[in-house]
């Protein structure tokens, strides 16, 4: 079993040098999105996307999300996120657990977001991880986040997240994680549309020699969602490095929202996410 474990990992992530705790998408909203999220972080997943949202929300909020890649067995994702406003800011809570019984990546983070003026606010999180593989043991280490969100103007934001900017590291083999740099952009022409924009570096796979050939390792990413009509959104999205579409609905009830999303592989075949919101 373990080889076809090997096997889906290396189609997941077929430009990654890294084994663990890569920056996956969380949540059928911004699933859709094709996870350009980062500069919009507007909801429970800004925990996730950029913590620096979180100074903007008032109040409780809080998102159940589950997903199964390309429709197998395993691997799997799950996530439970939940945020609290105060006088001083928002403190924020994420749980989430990837993979299956051979293979499991568990993460416990606890966020902080504060609005410093009134168009801009900044967040960090910090994680607990921990990775288990079935015959071999686990291992554990920690991974720091840091981010800001600007509104430039009433309807275009400007966002920043760094993913583990202390490149923690697994283990006694100091295994290497992922550090991303992500710049995200938002813009809201009207109450019924939003786009939005990220770029991502893989800070750890950008080499001087990838550097000096014009091989920048840069994942793009696009979203738009609408509001044809209310409580109804229609979510689309692309990423690049692989090429892959997402689409998805969003269905407004009250304080209740819930997300589907669809997203193709150009391997694998389609994952579906979904997501139950609060408010």
């Amino acid at each position: 079993m373990r080889w076809h474990l090997v096997l889906l990992f290396i189609l997941l992530f077929p430009h990654s040098v890294h084994g663990a705790f890569e920056f996956l998408d969380v949540g059928a909203r911004p699933a859709a999105m094709g996870g350009a999220f980062c500069a919009v972080a507007d909801d429970a997943h800004a925990l996730h996307y950029n913590a620096a949202g979180m100074g903007q929300l008032q109040g409780r909020r809080a998102s159940v999300s589950t997903c199964q890649y390309f429709g197998l067995a395993g691997p799997s994702m799950h996530n439970i996120s939940l945020l609290q406003s105060a006088s001083w800011g928002v403190l924020g809570l994420e749980v989430q657990r990837f993979g299956q019984d051979l293979y499991r990546e568990t993460a416990l983070g606890l966020s902080f977001g504060r609005s410093l003026l009134e168009a801009l606010s900044l967040g960090i999180s910090l994680r607990g991880l921990q990775l288990a593989i079935s015959g071999y043991g686990s291992a554990q280490t920690f991974g720091l986040d840091l981010g800001f969100l600007a509104a430039m103007t009433p309807r275009f934001r400007w966002g920043v997240w760094v993913y583990n900017l202390n490149n923690g590291r697994l283990g006694r083999s100091r295994q290497e994680m992922p550090q991303v740099f992500i710049m995200g952009f938002a813009y809201r022409p009207d109450s019924k549309l939003l786009l939005s924009a990220d770029l991502l570096l893989d800070i750890a796979d950008c080499s001087v020699e990838k550097l000096a050939r014009g091989a920048y390792p840069v994942e793009l990413r696009l979203g738009q969602e609408s509001r044809l009509w209310n409580p109804v959104a229609l979510r689309l999205g692309l990423q690049t490095r692989p090429t892959r579409f997402s689409a998805g609905l969003g269905l407004e009830a009250g304080h209740l929202s819930l997300d589907y999303a669809y997203r193709s592989h150009q391997f694998l075949g389609g994952t579906h996410y979904v997501s139950l919101s609060w408010p």
